[in-house]
């Protein structure tokens, strides 16, 4: 999967892109906590994997919230967080 990260969500991970394996959101979600740790936790997603209220998350151009969102080969998810400043 080609993940993508916006805003605070890029600064979180360190990178703006990444490819990684999973076969739905909810194991995309465990693999970014597995790989960024802490850094993600309460921005993206919490401790136990599941995405906070505040993330978008677009699949190929569509908004999902479903953990059980499947993946096929070649999708891309995009999580966009909130924006501060001022």
């Amino acid at each position: 999967i080609d993940v993508e990260y916006f805003a605070q969500a890029a600064a979180a991970t360190g990178t703006p892109t990444e490819t990684l394996e999973a076969e739905d959101l909810a194991d995309l979600l465990r693999s970014v906590v597995t790989r960024h740790g802490s850094s993600v936790e309460d921005l993206i997603c919490n401790a136990d994997g599941t995405l906070v209220p505040w993330v978008l998350v677009d699949v190929n151009g569509t908004l999902v919230r479903d953990p059980a969102r499947r993946f096929a080969e070649g999708d891309r998810v995009r999580f966009i967080s909130p924006i501060s400043g001022g």
